[in-house]
């Protein structure tokens, strides 16, 4: 009787355990937006902007553009600023040099890799705006898949880009 109590708390252990590979999920900053873009806002008529992203990371991502499009040099040349602000959704805002003008996007990253969204700005103006050409690519992978992906891998490797976030199963400690 004792073997068979023993031998059914071994199965019942064995039965609740949890596996020693527990899943993992990981940061999802998926889209890579550094790239060039060109943008048109439309107001009622369209005014198509270059749009130059060069820095993305954690914080966010930056870069410059300008207005009319491939007319350099641009008459109204401006810096952005923006933020993944969920995992295909996104801000940002251009401020136009030597200017007291802003545009306040909102927006999201469709599937294709194409951007789009409603736009405001500091003169209570309301427009909309999508990418007309350039691509944001996804990345679905491991922090080190990530850092060897990229150019900048010293900059890459400082991204949480690919790394655990919480792991279902362990506990760390316990």
């Amino acid at each position: 009787m004792k073997k068979l109590a023993i031998l059914v708390s071994i199965i019942t252990l064995l039965v609740l355990a949890k596996p020693a590979h527990a899943k993992v999920e990981r940061v999802t900053e998926p889209w890579d937006l550094i790239g060039d873009w060109i943008i048109d806002f439309d107001f009622g008529s369209h005014w198509i902007h270059d749009l130059f992203i060069n820095n993305q990371d954690d914080d966010g991502f930056s870069g410059t553009g300008g207005y009319q499009s491939g007319i350099l040099p641009y008459s109204h040349p401006w810096t952005v600023t923006g933020e993944m602000t969920g995992e295909d959704d996104l801000m940002m805002t251009i401020l136009y040099d030597n200017q007291n003008y802003e545009i306040y996007m909102d927006g999201s990253v469709s599937s294709d890799g194409t951007l789009s969204g409603d736009c405001t700005t500091s003169i209570d103006q309301s427009c909309t705006w999508e990418s007309i050409s350039g691509e944001a690519t996804l990345f679905e992978g491991n922090h080190g898949q990530y850092v060897k992906s990229q150019e900048n891998k010293k900059e890459a490797a400082k991204s949480r880009i690919g790394m655990p976030v919480k792991s279902k199963g362990h506990l760390k400690g316990k």
